[in-house]
């Protein structure tokens, strides 16, 4: 501990905050750091020593295959801007949670996986907390209350559960350390602004939409403490430096921001928002009391909340639900009732439309903040352990009356919630499970709330510090056994490559050779597939490379997992699926399905022997709108090796003519070029059974062509008569320009870094009377 910071702490303490130098001294940084770190392995030994990798749900099936493909285009020396595996191609770098531009992906890029991506998250938990802490102690002036911040922001439910989706564990990881350097840089300028530039540009590249706008906002929110409370520059400043922070960002991140809103204005993201789905039932609240109601467990023991697809708990700790009842009785400070009140709001907008605040924020306001409602359980992560920090932050501590408050609503609603449990509001967890479980709580809260009082009475080094590693240790142990397991792990073969037997897939399509496709039968299975042992259901997803599993064996598949989709492809799904199970042939030749699941085994797959390859020419031009386009080549009689079809627009353009001699020789694809040749002795056309997207281009032995939008979703050329041969070529221009002004303004924060003097720390008077609290320290 530096002897300036020591200072402050005993200035602190003798203004009447608790915990005193015992505590201060064992709670300093590198302690704290190795206490989290001891605490995470404790809690995964498995995944931190590589015996055992993540794999629940979306880490499985989604992230890992996204991580992987993008460490073999790493290793390739190639940027990963278009992922031709999924579907009939899709951009990869602009579906944003990627990550493909975020420095720390390095950690699984270059050491060696499934243990790299495993760690990956485990240490974005671990810097979430540590950046909690600091947060924390600056704002509090006490080493403890940062140390329970980072225990109660690590380790809660949703926070263990987010270790599936290692963009948004990423985004969680930097959330405080965005907000300690934003209010700092905005209240004292200098190379603060700078850092807070360069760490709000990395929380952005993660690419977690949701949580990066938590960020800001409460960060913005801190705009408006008064300044009497907050040292430094006055509002205005402030604001205007803020401003300029979401500039630099925005900035900093060109190369991933302007591909992804090119790409978000082709596809269903924006149409595809179900405000009603995975949203909290009436009762959903009681969750954050009672852990395991209406829940299920699987045979390996992983908990399920009933209709709740998004996340396994949102379970923050009962001494956490305390706070904001304790911080607004001691002094109700705006920002502490603001808080709260957000708190609260969060609970009413994740019932979706059957509560009062969404339908307001969605169909009056117009404002969709999040793909589901649910997800407006965020604020109780990043708020409750905030809250705990004003309680420390006032002499007041001594003052019982806003625990005795907040302990006796918590405590009369925990009431409520047992003698409410039954019947349907049980689901499949037996009675007596979840009654013991809610009496593990109340009993771990009961330990924290005693050495908290003890603690604060108190005058004894000794016995401080020991109930204040109580205190820490009962607030883990309660979170980290409220629920059987959040982040169950397998063996890490299952992740291989070779970890399924795929010889009865003959031939096996590769790039430019065809693609394979799953039934809606096998969907709808794989979706609903949670009753087994993890391993079990995994093992199955692997087996019918289900969603983009397909990625690990580098196969093209017809389907797959993202977040955004070419709307256009949506379209053709919806009508190669319409027919289901039958396949509509036409349109399943044009797509090159050549591998589909088997109709007698839904684990095996059998053979289109007349799937057509990835290219083909001389077709008759046929020129109908969009509508019938999509419903010709859903239709029976669709020949997509006699027909082409096109927009009318084309129809004065296209001087192509049948040519039933034409022939298409030499195919070679790749995920960025596609090289083939043409003999013709017409003008004619070439279809590619490949997603039109606008950063494709087009050569013909060298000279640029057009590429056209032929059977509705899909590329098309004009190929005059001869011999030619003709490369395709993925050329982002706005990826390019954003990679330009994104080193532009990295160049500029490094100069700024240079120019500008370190800002000095004010020193914390002993007192001000202006002051009935400390101030704040962020």
């Amino acid at each position: 501990m530096s002897p300036r910071f020591a200072r402050r702490i005993h200035a602190l303490n003798d203004s009447g905050q608790i915990g005193g130098d015992g505590l201060q001294r064992w709670l300093s940084v590198r302690n704290v750091v190795l206490g989290l770190l001891a605490l995470s392995v404790m809690s995964y030994p498995v995944a931190w020593s590589g015996m055992g990798s993540f794999v629940l749900r979306d880490y499985g099936v989604f992230g890992y295959p996204l991580a992987h493909y993008h460490r073999e285009t790493f290793w390739a020396g190639e940027i990963p801007l278009w992922n031709p595996l999924n579907y009939c191609g899709l951009p990869f770098l602009a579906q944003w949670n990627s990550m493909t531009l975020y420095p720390g992906s390095l950690i699984y890029l270059v050491l060696p996986m499934p243990w790299s991506l495993s760690v990956f998250c485990l240490l974005h938990q671990l810097l979430g907390g540590i950046g909690m802490f600091v947060l924390g102690r600056r704002w509090s002036g006490s080493a403890l209350a940062g140390a329970l911040a980072a225990v109660a922001y690590s380790f809660n439910g949703l926070m263990q559960h987010a270790l599936m989706w290692p963009n948004n564990i990423a985004a969680f990881g930097l959330l405080p350390w965005v907000i300690w350097l934003v209010a700092r840089g905005t209240r004292e300028g200098g190379r603060w602004l700078v850092g807070a530039a360069l760490v709000g540009a990395c929380q952005m590249l993660t690419g977690g939409p949701e949580i990066i706008l938590l960020t800001w906002v409460i960060a913005g929110l801190m705009l408006f403490i008064p300044r009497t409370e907050f040292l430094g520059a006055p509002w205005s400043h402030r604001l205007v430096r803020y401003l300029l922070l979401v500039l630099v960002v925005s900035a900093l991140c060109a190369a991933q921001l302007l591909p992804f809103f090119e790409f978000i204005g082709q596809s269903t993201r924006i149409f595809t928002l179900d405000h009603s789905a995975w949203s909290y039932e009436h009762d959903g609240w009681m969750n954050v009391l009672l852990p395991m109601m209406n829940a299920d467990q699987n045979a390996s023991g992983v908990l399920f909340l009933a209709g709740q697809g998004w996340s396994q708990s949102f379970y923050p700790g009962l001494l956490l639900l305390v706070m904001p009842v304790w911080a607004i009785v001691q002094r109700p400070r705006p920002l502490v009732i603001l808080f709260s009140l957000l708190v609260l709001a969060a609970f009413d907008v994740a019932r979706g439309s059957t509560g009062i605040l969404y339908p307001i924020i969605d169909e009056r306001l117009g404002l969709a903040l999040f793909r589901f409602p649910v997800k407006a359980m965020l604020l109780l992560t990043v708020l409750l352990p905030v809250l705990s920090l004003f309680v420390w932050r006032s002499k007041g501590l001594r003052s019982w009356t806003g625990l005795a408050l907040g302990g006796g609503i918590v405590l009369l609603a925990f009431t409520y919630v047992v003698i409410a449990t039954g019947g349907e509001l049980l689901g499949a967890v037996p009675r007596e499970q979840i009654l013991q479980n809610g009496w593990q709580r109340l009993a771990w809260f009961v330990v924290a709330i005693t050495a908290l009082v003890t603690l604060a009475r108190s005058r004894t080094v000794r016995l401080q510090t020991a109930m204040g590693f109580v205190l820490l240790a009962s607030l883990w142990l309660d979170l980290k056994t409220h629920a059987p397991t959040l982040a169950p792990t397998v063996q890490p073969e299952l992740l291989s490559a070779t970890a399924v037997d795929t010889t009865d897939m003959y031939p096996k399509p590769g790039v430019g050779d065809g693609r394979f496709a799953m039934s809606e039968q096998v969907l709808h299975e794989n979706h609903y597939l949670t009753g087994g042992k993890i391993d079990e259901i995994f093992l199955q997803h692997r087996l019918t490379y289900f969603d983009n599993l397909n990625l690990l064996d580098g196969q093209p598949k017809f389907g797959g997992f993202y977040t955004m989709y070419h709307f256009r492809l949506t379209y053709v799904a919806g009508m190669l699926y319409a027919r289901a199970p039958e396949w509509p042939n036409g349109l399943a030749d044009f797509l090159g399905l050549c591998q589909v699941t088997s109709r007698t085994n839904l684990m095996n797959w059998e053979p289109r022997i007349s799937a057509e390859s990835l290219v083909l020419a001389g077709q008759r031009p046929v020129f109908v709108p969009d509508k019938q386009a999509v419903a010709a080549i859903g239709s029976p009689n669709f020949n997509p090796r006699e027909i082409a079809i096109f927009e009318p627009a084309l129809k004065g353009e296209l001087k192509a003519e049948p040519s039933l001699a034409a022939k298409v020789s030499d195919l070679q694809a790749s995920a960025h070029e596609l090289r083939f040749r043409v003999q013709t002795s017409r003008p004619t056309i070439a279809t590619i059974a490949q997603t039109y997207y606008e950063p494709w281009r087009a050569e013909i032995n060298g000279q640029p062509t057009p590429i056209r939008r032929a059977n509705y979703a899909f590329q098309a050329v004009e190929v005059p008569v001869g011999d030619h041969e003709i490369v395709l070529r993925y050329v982002d221009k706005t990826f390019q320009k954003g990679a330009l002004i994104s080193i532009v303004a990295l160049l500029l924060c490094a100069y700024s870094w240079i120019r500008l003097r370190p800002v000095p720390t004010r020193r914390l008077p002993s007192a001000d009377p202006l002051l009935a609290t400390p101030p704040l320290l962020i």
